[in-house]
């Protein structure tokens, strides 16, 4: 029952939160990317590294990262702020 509360403020809040998804496994980042666009959140740009994330974030200057936390180059945490 909560869930289904949360869904119309996701599809309000989609519509200004661009997503970045970083996910080193092509098939994980594929299949969140879809779920994520079939849910009306904008999916930007998505990366298959931590080095891919840095170079790409600046330019796309997502409002919301979604990251592996165990990427195969980096651990997640130097993408941070």
């Amino acid at each position: 029952m909560k869930q289904a509360a949360l869904q119309p403020s996701l599809k309000l809040m989609s519509r200004s939160v661009p997503v970045f998804l970083i996910e080193d496994n092509r098939l994980l980042r594929d299949g969140l990317s879809a779920m994520l666009s079939a849910h009306g959140l904008s999916v930007v740009a998505t990366a298959r590294s931590g080095e891919e994330a840095l170079r790409e974030v600046a330019r796309v200057k997502p409002r919301l990262v979604l990251l592996d936390s165990a990427l195969g180059d980096r651990d997640g945490s130097p993408a941070g702020p």
